[in-house]
C-alpha cells in the first residue's frame, strides 16, 4: 500500500511538472513567481503562481497532504514534505520539468527548514547564523545560538519573515485589533503597520527586490493571496478561488 501511494505521488507530480515544461509556462522573469500551499478539495497541494499573468498551477496533485515546502537558494528546486501515518517523506522537484525524487533533510542544507518543528515557524538568514521565529504568540531572534525576545505583549505576533537585505522583519500582529501585516527593524524597533482591514492577514513574504510583501488575507471570505507595497500602497489580489491559499514564498533570484 505504501509503495503504491508513493508511486502515485511521484507519477502525478511528474506529470504536472512535465505539462508545465511542455507549455513553457515556467519560463518567467526572475522575481515574478511564488509557490504556496492551497487546500481546494480537502487536500493540501503545492502551487506555483505567475504573479504578472495571474496564472496558478498545481505542482504536486498527489493523494496526500503536502505539509510544507521550501525553495532552494537558486530557485531551481522545490523541496516538499508530506506524511503517510507517522512516516515523514521529503521530495525535491527540479523546475522546470525535473523528475521528483525522494531525499532527506541532510541531503542539502536548504532542506533543513522542512524538518523544523511546528508551530515554531521562523525564517533563517542566508548564512544561517540568525533565525527569527514565533513561540507562544511572541517573536524571538536567535543570533549565533543565543535567543532573545523581539516582542512582549498580550496580543498575537506571528509569521516573521526577513527582508532581502535582512535589515527588516515582516510579521503578522493583532496589536491594533485585527490580525494585520507589520514591518519592524531587525532589532524589534520602528514598528510600522502595512495592512489596515478587519480580516485576518497572515504569512507575509518579501519579494526578492524588497518592494512588495505577499500575504494571506480573508478579507473576501475565503483565504486568498494578496500583494502590497511595503509602504502599504498598491494592494492587489493575486488569487481568487474557493480554496484556502497560504504560506506564499517567492521564488529566489
Amino acid at each position: 500500500m505504501k509503495a503504491a501511494l508513493l508511486s502515485a505521488i511521484t507519477l502525478t507530480t511528474l506529470f504536472a511538472a512535465a505539462a508545465l515544461a511542455a507549455s513553457g509556462w515556467l519560463v518567467a522573469p526572475v522575481g515574478r513567481q511564488l509557490a504556496y500551499l492551497a487546500n481546494c478539495h480537502s487536500m493540501w497541494d503545492v502551487y506555483l503562481l505567475d504573479v504578472e499573468r495571474g496564472l496558478s498551477l498545481n505542482l504536486t496533485r498527489s493523494l496526500v497532504n503536502e505539509n510544507a515546502f521550501v525553495w532552494s537558494p537558486d530557485g531551481r528546486q522545490l523541496g516538499f514534505l508530506f506524511y503517510t501515518g507517522p512516516l515523514q517523506h521529503i521530495y525535491t522537484l527540479e523546475l522546470p520539468g525535473g523528475r521528483p525524487r525522494a531525499t532527506t533533510p541532510d541531503a542539502a542544507a536548504w532542506l533543513n527548514g522542512l524538518a523544523e518543528p511546528s508551530p515554531v515557524r521562523g525564517d533563517w538568514t542566508r548564512d544561517r547564523t540568525r533565525r527569527i521565529y514565533e513561540l507562544a504568540d511572541e517573536l524571538y531572534i536567535m543570533d549565533h545560538g543565543i535567543s532573545r525576545k523581539l516582542t512582549e505583549n498580550a496580543v498575537t505576533d506571528a509569521s516573521p519573515n526577513w527582508s532581502p537585505d535582512e535589515r527588516e522583519i515582516a510579521f503578522a500582529s493583532s496589536r491594533d485589533g485585527s490580525l494585520d501585516i507589520y514591518v519592524m527593524d531587525a532589532d524589534g524597533t520602528n514598528v510600522r503597520r502595512v495592512t489596515h482591514d478587519e480580516s485576518r492577514d497572515t504569512s507575509p513574504d518579501w519579494s526578492p527586490d524588497g518592494r512588495y510583501i505577499a500575504y494571506t488575507s480573508q478579507r473576501d471570505g475565503s483565504a486568498d493571496l494578496y500583494l502590497i507595497q511595503v509602504d502599504g500602497s498598491g494592494l492587489r489580489q493575486l488569487t481568487v478561488n474557493d480554496c484556502w491559499d497560504d504560506r506564499a514564498a517567492w521564488r529566489p533570484s
